[in-house]
């Protein structure tokens, strides 16, 4: 009776390792927001909530951050790599490949216009 007690207790220190490993899988962090002016945000997955991002937070990889008008942000990647986004812009770090040494081997982000409310016309 008490194997069946440990296998079931396996089982679930098992599952847990394997949903901690997918989520921080989900989240790798990429970088820091060293500089922000006026109005960013970001969300981690485009069902989640926008949120306000500050000087000194990470930057996690498949992040949308957006900027608002009169507004940008530097974010620096691990390696050092510097990233510039103007003022209403979306960027996504989709992905980030490191070199064996933790350097970035390579990087895609996609970019766009972000969508803006306004007087029509304008």
């Amino acid at each position: 009776m008490s194997r069946l007690y440990c296998a079931a207790a396996l089982a679930f220190i098992v599952a847990g390792i394997v949903d901690v490993t997918g989520a921080q899988a989900a989240s790798l962090r990429v970088g820091d927001a060293v500089q922000i002016v006026h109005n960013v945000e970001g969300r981690q997955s485009a069902d989640k909530a926008w949120g306000s991002k500050a000087e000194g937070d990470d930057v996690y990889e498949n992040e949308f951050i957006r900027t608002e008008v009169e507004s940008q942000a530097r974010l620096v990647l691990v390696d050092r790599t510097g990233l510039s986004v103007g003022p209403i812009t979306t960027i996504r770090i989709d992905r980030v490949v490191y070199s064996p040494d933790q350097s970035i081997k390579g990087i895609v982000v996609s970019a766009g216009t972000a969508q803006c409310a306004g007087p029509a016309g304008t």
